[in-house]
């Protein structure tokens, strides 16, 4: 399990945690989509964005970070929030 800080457990409860989306664009067309997937960490976004090096369909444009409270995190099996 990760060491969290104290400073970094008062920020999460204060600000919200921080969470990363993508943008792609599709090769040949001038359309921009978010990428539907909701990362954790950066390491997250880095794998994501080497995948798609292979991928002729898609080109990764950017990553945005926002704060939420909300806790994304997903069970494998059927998607459904965990609490």
């Amino acid at each position: 399990m990760k060491k969290v800080s104290l400073i970094q457990k008062i920020a999460d409860r204060i600000l919200g945690r921080k969470y990363y989306v993508c943008v792609v664009g599709m090769v040949g067309s001038g359309e921009y989509f978010v990428n539907s997937t909701i990362y954790r960490s950066m390491d997250a976004v880095e794998k994501y964005k080497e995948s798609l090096k292979d991928n002729s369909s898609f080109d990764f444009i950017s990553c945005h970070s926002f704060r939420s409270h909300n806790n994304f995190r997903l069970t494998h099996e059927n998607t459904k929030r965990v609490d």
